[in-house]
């Protein structure tokens, strides 16, 4: 008969084990907020663009009684 015997960490396998996982998280992590940064930036820019034209259009269709409304979006 053959038991099956789990492996015992000593306290350095352990620590690495613990090493590795954080490290494999932390690379993870820097990588999400890497990403999530790059799409803020690009939302930031089509906002950008959007307010432009949205000043484009009302200066093209504005009358004069409306000039001092031309800071609401910023």
């Amino acid at each position: 008969m053959q038991l099956a015997v789990d492996h015992v960490f000593t306290a350095d396998e352990e620590k690495d084990y613990m090493v590795k996982t954080l490290r494999e998280q932390n690379r993870q992590l820097t990588k999400e907020v890497s990403e999530k940064g790059e799409k803020v930036t690009q939302l930031e820019r089509e906002k950008q663009a959007l307010i432009r034209e949205l000043f484009e259009v009302r200066a093209k269709t504005s009358r004069p009684r409306d000039s001092a409304d031309n800071t609401t979006f910023m």
